[in-house]
Order: structure tokens, then C-alpha cells, then sequence
């Protein structure tokens, strides 16, 4: 993908773009953009990354607010915090954890996702967000899309359930997980739980 990338064959010009991207800096002032285009036209492409709005269906104790940034390490690490402090001294004396279907709907980024698909995919998503989000049937937009639902379901798989599972069998807890209803390999995530 990468070299067909460098090889330019995405035909940006076909799309109405001449493919050169310009990187707003970082504004002082959260949620207002002040930059002005100059000599040419311009087509803004916007990320966001804030919470989607849902919360918890039906929370485990003191777990009620929004939904948990499933593609994020850090997010999860501050999540189980308080299990820490619940489970202390329980240690092997539940069974196993339960985590209930994959119902967050919404959820297509997290703070690190460039990054994150950088290492993964070899390139620089930023730069392909024209044929990302352009819906056209076409070899380079398809295997741009894919690679980013692939990113999402490593991000799910490697960043949420392989330390959560981690970290239950840390405390000699088992796992038990429903993953449907979620963006990632159910084959992949299914096989990281520990139960019997």
C-alpha cells in the first residue's frame, strides 16, 4: 500500500484535489478555528476526538458515566483502578470477570489512532483522509478503509482485551467476554478469554 501511495496513483486531481496537505497548528483557544486560506482553495477535513455521548448500559459499581475508549491502554488502566481497590484481598476467590457484549456504537478513533496506524500500516493515515472518506469503489480508497478497520480491531484486540484479560489473570481472576456487536476479528477476540 505504501509504495502505491508514493507512486501516486491515487489520481487526486480526478477527485478535485491537488493532494498537497497543509497542517493547521494546534489553536490556543479549544473548539475555534482561526486560520484564513490563502491564494487558493481549500478542502478542511476535521478530526474530533471526544467521548460519543453513550453511556454505560447497565454499569458494574461505581462504573455509571460514558462509555470506556476500548483502543486505549491508558483509558482501561484508569477504568480498572477502583476494581483494584474492590478486589484487594480477593485475589483467586472469584471465579471469573465478566465483560458483556460489545454495544458502543460510535466509536472510529482514539487520541493515538494516527499513530497508532502509522506503526501498523506503514503510512500516514492523515494524508489519505480524502480517499478514506470518499465513498467511491475504487482499489486504493477500498485498501485505505480496510487498513483502517483493521487498525480499529488491533487497537480493540491489543489495546483493550489482551490487558484486560491481562490483567484479571493477575488478580488468578478467568475471563468471560462477548465480543459480538464489536469492530474486531470475533475469531481473535474470542480466543483471549480464560475460562473453564
Amino acid at each position: 500500500m505504501t509504495d502505491q501511495l508514493k507512486k501516486n496513483q491515487t489520481k487526486t486531481k480526478d477527485k478535485g484535489i491537488d493532494g498537497k496537505t497543509v497542517e493547521i497548528p494546534n489553536q490556543t483557544e479549544p473548539n475555534k478555528l482561526k486560520w484564513k486560506a490563502k491564494k487558493t482553495d481549500y478542502t478542511l477535513y476535521a478530526v474530533f476526538s471526544g467521548k460519543t455521548g453513550q453511556q454505560v448500559k447497565e454499569a458494574a459499581p461505581g462504573g455509571s458515566g460514558f462509555t470506556l475508549d476500548h483502543y486505549s491502554t491508558e483509558a482501561l488502566n484508569a477504568y480498572v483502578v477502583p476494581f483494584n481497590n474492590a478486589f484487594k484481598g480477593r485475589e483467586g476467590k472469584i471465579r471469573a470477570i465478566f465483560n458483556d457484549s460489545y454495544e458502543v456504537y460510535g466509536t472510529d478513533f482514539t487520541p493515538k489512532f494516527f499513530e497508532e496506524f502509522q506503526n501498523l500500516r506503514g503510512y500516514d493515515l492523515k494524508k489519505q483522509l480524502p480517499i478514506l472518506l470518499n465513498e467511491t469503489d475504487g482499489e486504493i480508497g477500498n485498501r485505505i478503509r480496510s487498513d483502517y478497520r483493521q487498525t480499529i480491531g488491533d487497537l480493540l484486540l491489543n489495546k483493550f482485551d489482551k490487558p484486560w484479560t491481562e490483567w484479571a489473570h493477575s488478580k488468578n481472576f478467568k475471563t468471560k467476554l462477548q465480543a459480538h456487536g464489536s469492530p474486531g476479528n470475533l475469531i481473535d477476540l474470542y480466543a483471549r478469554r480464560r475460562y473453564s
